[in-house]
């Protein structure tokens, strides 16, 4: 799990979130709509800050204090 949480928290990991927000907000505006679609915009978006912030969603559930930097 370490391993893992630590690839999320590098660059890499970060354009995961970033490109799977992004993917998620594109299908569910272009693909889905309704209800649906907004909850996978939402999905997105969260996707989407948590990598531009550099965290990942990973770490409210592992007990992992955030970064600092």
């Amino acid at each position: 799990m370490a391993q893992f949480m630590g690839f999320m928290l590098g660059t890499w990991g970060r354009l995961v979130h970033i490109t799977l927000g992004l993917a998620l907000i594109a299908y569910g505006l272009a693909v889905l709509g309704g209800t649906t679609g907004f909850v996978l915009v939402a999905a997105g978006l969260v996707l989407l800050g948590f990598g531009l912030a550099g965290h990942c969603p990973l770490e409210l559930f592992a007990g992992r204090q955030a970064r600092t930097s």
